[in-house]
Parts: structure tokens; sequence; C-alpha cells
């Protein structure tokens, strides 16, 4: 397949309706090819060089060879941890895949964007405790149309963003990164964020999809341990918890979710098909993409004891509603066959 190799194929077509395009590219594709489109894979696979573990270096361009060895020609779902320098890379790697894979699918790029694009030369904002001290929806507003226009000048797609968890214990170690206590504040700084991030319309070339996290109650876990479990009666987890998510999918029309590590009431959020489908999906009315925390699919299995094994673990959240995993097992590409060792540890973090 090399460089302007013309697609004839029905799901090439511009003029076509969307939803003839996407029936067209789903009969065509393999199960291997529809697994690797829920598949998260970090810049530092495709590029020459890295600044750190997850930013590319200032002189660092994409590596032809490396995605070859890791995608093969089976295509992927999103790259992260990249944070291309300019569009010229981002464009290098979907021009790659367009050329270099059977069915030519774009990647989704996605990076962290809660106060500021998280990568040198970009605009630094106050954390949202601080948009949230403002009591100011219009400035949450600005704020994430001037976030959204700098990931979209170098062709990032989502923003991991906003933080939508109502805290109740300030030993919890990511109040900062909220919008605090107050459900009905939360509420509308979440609307205001979301519309300034995805603006008008998503084909625009400054605005990117919201991915309002951590769904549903990450901010309260017992004694103020991160992931930990939630203990919270169905009332107030409609009321309290899940009102601020409400309006960002129901009023804001949010296109992104991420799927939260913690429990509640015994049920881990990322295996909650009557979260993420029956609340999520059925009565808010969510078309977007769910996205797990980082390693929380493969956390079913480590940590909540839920899941015997990895298929298990994928299963169990796949069912209950989650489209894409983050760095949760390792990965064998089709033409190479080199394992990509399991990326996430504790020193690394989450989102």
């Amino acid at each position: 397949m090399g460089a302007g190799r013309a697609r004839t194929e029905d799901y090439w077509q511009a003029d076509l309706p969307v939803e003839e395009r996407v029936r067209d590219l789903l009969a065509r594709m393999t199960v291997e090819e529809k697994a690797r489109q829920l598949d998260m894979y970090m810049g530092s696979e495709i590029a020459d060089k890295m600044q750190s573990q997850t930013v590319i270096a200032e002189d660092g361009a994409f590596d032809p060879e490396k995605a070859r060895a890791v995608w093969g020609d089976a295509g992927v779902g999103s790259v992260h941890d990249l944070y291309p320098r300019s569009a010229e890379t981002s464009n290098a790697i979907q021009s790659w895949l367009r050329d270099n894979t059977r069915l030519g699918i774009p990647a989704l790029f996605i990076e962290e964007g809660l106060h500021g694009v998280s990568a040198p030369g970009h605009t630094i904002f106050p954390q949202q405790i601080a948009l949230a001290s403002t009591w100011n929806p219009d400035i949450a507003r600005a704020t994430a149309a001037a976030i959204a226009a700098e990931m979209r000048s170098v062709n990032i797609h989502l923003s991991l963003s906003p933080v939508l968890d109502l805290v109740r214990d300030v030993r919890w170690g990511r109040t900062e990164e909220t919008f605090g206590e107050d459900p009905h504040l939360i509420s509308r700084m979440a609307v205001a964020y979301v519309q300034g991030m995805q603006g008008e319309s998503l084909a625009s070339d400054h605005s990117v999809v919201a991915e309002p996290k951590h769904f549903a109650g990450h901010g309260m876990p017992e004694a103020g341990l991160n992931a930990g479990p939630v203990q919270v009666g169905g009332r107030e987890y409609r009321s309290m918890l899940l009102a601020g998510f409400r309006a960002a999918f129901v009023e804001g029309k949010a296109k992104g979710a991420m799927a939260a590590y913690h429990e509640t009431d015994g049920v881990p959020s990322v295996a909650d098909p009557a979260l993420l489908t029956g609340i999520l999906r059925d009565e808010w009315g969510f078309d977007g993409i769910v996205i797990t925390d980082l390693g929380a699919i493969r956390q079913l299995e480590t940590e909540h004891f839920v899941a015997g094994n990895a298929a298990d673990a994928i299963c169990q959240a796949v069912s209950a509603g989650v489209d894409m995993q983050f760095y949760d097992y390792p990965t064998t590409s089709s033409r190479g066959g080199r394992a990509v060792r399991a990326r996430w540890s504790p020193s690394h973090g989450n989102s």
C-alpha cells in the first residue's frame, strides 16, 4: 500500500451518509481489526526520541519502522502520551496508518488537558478548584475553549477532562483537580467546560472531545485513599455524585467518558453495566466513547478480584459498556509478533 493509493470502498466516500460508511467498514473488519480499535498505545512505542516517558522530544519524530513492528497492518484505536510538538508529527502518523494498514483507519489522539495541555509549549491555566472559586461558568467555558484550541492545533482529538468528582474528604489527594463539593456548582461548571471544549461542532479546527471523569463517585473513597471503595446509598449517589455527570452528558452533550477505578457497593465501576449502559447510555442518551482509567480493566483481576484472568476482565468491561482500554494488558502485532509489555505501574500515576 504505497502513498497515494486510491481508496474506492464505500467507507472512504465522504459524500455517502455516515451510517452507510460505518456499516460498510464494519462488514470488512476482521475480529483482530475490531479489537485493535479498542486499544490504546503509548507514544513512546512509535516515536524515535522521547523527552520523558510521556512526551516526545522537541526534536523527536514519528518512527515508521517502530510503528510497523508494533502495529503491523491491523491498525490502532488511539495514541496517548505522545503530545506531538506540531501537527506534522500527528499528520505523519495518520498518513502512515492510511497507507500502511489494510483498512487505513486513522488513530484517535488522546491527551491530558485538565488545566492546559500537559506538555511543554502550552498555556497553563488555574486548576479546576480555582475555577470553581470564581463561581463563574463563563470563565470555565473560555478556559476549556482555549485548551481545546491548543490541543487541536497539534491534532489532538480528545481531552481527558474535566474532572467532575464530588469531594467530601480533603484527604483525597486529587481534590485540587475538581470543582469541589457542591453538586450544583459542579453541574454548572461541567456544562460550561464541556461546551467550551467541544464548541459548536467537533468538525471545527479548534474543538476537541471532552471526557468527564471519573465516572462515577471516585472523589469519595474510604479514608480519602485514591481508588478506594465508595460506600454511598442510592439516593445520595443519584442526587449528589451523579449530578455533575448528568449535566455534562445530558445538557453539555459530552462525547467522552472515563470509567473509574473504584467500586461502589462492591461493584467495580469499569464493570458495572447498570452505570455504563443503564444510566449513561439508556437513560441519559450518551452516544460517545467510554475509556477506562489507566489499568482499570486489569484491576478487575488484580485489585477487585472479580475476574479470573485477562479474558474474563476484558469481557466484563466490554460487556458493561467500555469502548477502549488504557494500558491494561500486553498487545502483540499481527505482523511482527513482538509483544508490547504491560505499560502501567503505580509510579506512572493515573488519569
